[in-house]
C-alpha cells in the first residue's frame, strides 16, 4: 500500500528500483545535505522498509523483462545480419556452380566474338574457381587469355563466412586456434570446408608450379 508521505513514498519506489538511497533521498525532494545519513535513516524506518520490500519485486520483474526484451532484439538484429550476409554468399556460390558448368571463355576484344574452349583442357575449370583474363604480351604482339585461381571472389566470401561466424558469436581467432585436438569444434561446418579446398586448391598450384607446367593459353587474332 503506498505511503501516506509522498515524499517518503516516493523515496520507497527510488530505493525499490536499484537507485542508491542517497541519491533516492535527494530526488525524492529532500535535502541534499547529509543525504547519506539521513537516507540511512530513513530507510530503515518500518513503514519505509516494508514499503521498499513490497516494490522491490515488481521492480526486479520490470528489469529481468527489460533485459529479456533487449537481449531478444539484439539477437533478431544479428539474426537478420547474419541471413543477409547468407544471401550474398549463396548467390556467389551459385555465380561459382555456374561458372563450372560452363564452357571456358575468352572474353571479346573490340567487338570479335568469344572464343569458347573445351572445359577439359583448362584444369580445375570445373572447380568454377578458375577465371579467364586477357593478357598483353606487348606492342604488336597478340593477346592471350590466361586461367588462374579466382581469388577474388574466393578473399570475398571468406570475409562473408567471417562476419557471419562474428555475427553468430562462432568466429574463433587464428592465433587461439593453435594446435590443441578439437579446437576447431567452433568453427562452422562450411568455413572449414572453404578452408580445406583452399588448401586443395594451392596444393594443386604448387604441384603445377613444381612440375614446370605452363598455364593453357588461347592466342586472340
Amino acid at each position: 500500500m503506498p505511503l501516506k508521505n509522498d515524499r517518503h513514498e516516493r523515496f520507497a519506489q527510488l530505493v525499490a528500483s536499484g537507485k542508491p538511497a542517497a541519491d533516492s533521498y535527494v530526488e525524492a525532494g529532500f535535502s541534499p545535505h547529509g543525504a547519506a545519513q539521513s537516507a540511512s535513516r530513513l530507510r530503515r524506518n518500518p513503514g519505509v522498509a516494508r514499503r521498499i520490500a513490497e516494490l522491490e519485486p515488481r521492480f526486479i520483474s520490470q528489469r529481468q523483462l527489460t533485459v529479456g526484451k533487449t537481449i531478444e532484439q539484439d539477437l533478431r538484429s544479428r539474426v537478420g545480419r547474419a541471413s543477409v550476409l547468407q544471401a550474398r554468399h549463396d548467390k556467389l556460390e551459385k555465380f561459382i556452380a555456374e561458372r563450372a558448368a560452363s564452357r571456358p571463355t575468352a572474353p571479346a576484344i573490340e567487338g570479335d566474338a568469344t572464343v569458347q574452349v573445351a572445359s577439359n583442357s583448362v584444369p580445375g575449370w570445373t572447380t568454377g574457381l578458375i577465371a579467364a583474363k586477357l593478357k598483353s604480351l606487348g606492342k604488336n604482339l597478340p593477346v592471350v587469355v590466361e586461367y588462374e585461381l579466382d581469388r577474388a571472389t574466393l578473399s570475398e566470401m571468406r570475409e562473408i563466412e567471417r562476419a557471419i561466424a562474428e555475427e553468430l558469436g562462432q568466429y574463433v581467432e587464428k592465433t587461439d586456434i593453435g594446435l590443441q585436438a578439437g579446437s576447431l569444434s567452433d568453427v562452422p561446418t562450411e568455413v572449414l570446408m572453404r578452408w580445406r579446398e583452399e588448401a586443395a586448391a594451392a596444393a594443386d598450384e604448387e604441384a603445377a608450379k613444381a612440375a614446370a607446367v605452363d598455364p593453357p593459353k588461347e592466342t586472340l587474332h
